[in-house]
């Protein structure tokens, strides 16, 4: 990053966070205890916007703790908006967030998106986050296709990152992605449970009919019925086999019999 010497004192409630990370509780009241002692050292990073608002790059710890500490302003490294390109923007919240503390996928996808935009190719902005063209791919069409409600819904945790990809890929309208969201979240449903509500919503969307979390519902009843049907048919047959294994061992232990399997060129059970 370019070397600045100008620092500035600027609003807190003027920055905006655009990528966040959990901290651990121990060391972050160490780093409010510090800033509360001896002042903030190392000025928070940003960027100026058009807007009058600021765009963090690095500091947000610092940031947290002087809202913490009640302060209304922050010492900050003040750079416009074509001073530090999103290139070096990104390279600070990958050095800062992803090798001390990996970012979520979410965050992953926000960053690729921003790069993007400015490459234009998934091919480039793969380079940079050491991953596959066709996840950047995905990636972006998930953050572009979703509502802004799913969204949220990843972070608050209550729906993974996965099954949103999945979503964004499968079920088309927004209106039906809330529908299938709202489902997978109240029902806590497993990746595997999940596939099966996506693939009927897909089949409810190619008719040209209304998603609804009743349909959903009835239909994911229906298919762990089947599942629950299968599994005591697998049981019993397990409970057959056991049974009837001993009795083919000893039959195969017999030479009268093993050589009557080979006289008809008959497969001799292992």
């Amino acid at each position: 990053m370019t070397i600045v010497t100008n620092i500035e004192e600027i609003p807190i409630d003027k920055i905006k966070v655009f990528i966040s990370r959990k901290r651990e509780k121990k060391v972050h009241d160490l780093l409010i205890e510090s800033i509360r002692k001896y002042g903030l050292l190392i000025p928070v990073t940003v960027v100026r916007l058009s807007d009058g608002e600021y765009k963090l790059v690095k500091g947000e710890g610092r940031l947290l703790a002087h809202q913490r500490l009640g302060l209304s302003k922050i010492r900050a490294f003040v750079f416009n908006e074509d001073e530090l390109p999103d290139t070096e923007i990104i390279g600070d919240w990958l050095i800062e967030n992803e090798v001390r503390d990996k970012l979520s996928n979410l965050d992953k996808a926000r960053l690729m998106k921003m790069e993007f935009q400015k490459n234009k190719s998934y091919e480039e902005t793969a380079k940079i986050f050491l991953t596959a063209p066709s996840t950047v791919r995905q990636y972006i069409i998930m953050l572009d296709k979703t509502s802004e409600k799913v969204i949220k819904m990843i972070e608050d945790k209550k729906i993974s990152f996965t099954q949103v990809k999945e979503l964004s890929m499968t079920v088309k309208t927004k209106e039906a992605q809330e529908t299938v969201a709202d489902l997978i979240a109240g029902k806590k449903l497993s990746q595997a449970a999940s596939r099966v509500v996506l693939k009927k919503a897909k089949e409810i969307e190619q008719k040209s009919q209304k998603v609804t979390v009743q349909v959903l519902t009835k239909h994911l009843l229906a298919v762990q019925a089947e599942i629950r049907d299968l599994k005591i048919l697998l049981g019993a047959l397990q409970q057959r086999y056991d049974r009837i294994v001993p009795h083919v061992k000893a039959l195969i232990s017999d030479p009268e019999f093993v050589a009557f399997l080979k006289r008809y060129d008959l497969p001799i059970p292992d």
